[in-house]
């Protein structure tokens, strides 16, 4: 139930974290016309890489579940 609540928290943290990428990445294309290149990222680099933590963790979290599930069905 632990590793239920963490990916529940983990998961809605994640949507936050795109949600204000996505933002960036739009208001980006707005103002230059073009889509963020990875230089123009720099500014957000810190949320890119949270972000990209937060994805690993969540597969890595599912991986336990699906282990625990496992383990129980045996």
């Amino acid at each position: 139930s632990e590793l239920l609540e963490f990916l529940r928290e983990t998961r809605k943290e994640k949507k936050k974290r795109r949600k204000a990428l996505r933002e960036f990445e739009e208001q980006f294309f707005k103002q230059t016309g073009r889509t963020a290149t990875k230089d123009d990222r720099i500014l957000l680099a810190e949320e890119y890489y949270e972000y990209k933590n937060l994805k690993a963790k969540l597969r890595l979290l599912e991986v336990l579940l699906s282990k625990q599930e496992t383990t129980k069905n045996i």
